[in-house]
């Protein structure tokens, strides 16, 4: 069984902030938030696959020493600092350019 977390339409999508987990195997879709598609901040995780995080405010943010481990999924923006661990197969480096 295929399990789908959706956030759109709201003002903003998943936000983690002071060492929240985030671990999401299943579907995510992030879409057409007035706010971020995904942030995570303040020492937070995120594990995603298989998500689609476009659209939004700004899509993917990332800062102050978050993680983030990224396989198998589209996005469109990315805002990140110099204090942010990114792996996956989605080729962010971190600070943005």
């Amino acid at each position: 069984m295929d399990a789908h977390l959706t956030t759109a339409p709201r003002l903003g999508g998943l936000h983690g902030q002071g060492q929240p987990r985030l671990r999401h195997p299943a579907a995510l879709a992030s879409n057409s938030n007035a706010g971020n598609g995904l942030r995570a901040d303040d020492d937070s995780s995120a594990t995603i696959v298989n998500a689609a995080i476009a659209s939004n405010g700004r899509d993917l943010v990332l800062g102050f020493g978050s993680s983030l481990t990224i396989t198998a999924s589209t996005f469109g923006s990315v805002t990140c600092d110099r204090t942010v661990l990114v792996r996956g197969d989605a080729g962010i480096t971190c600070p943005a350019p």
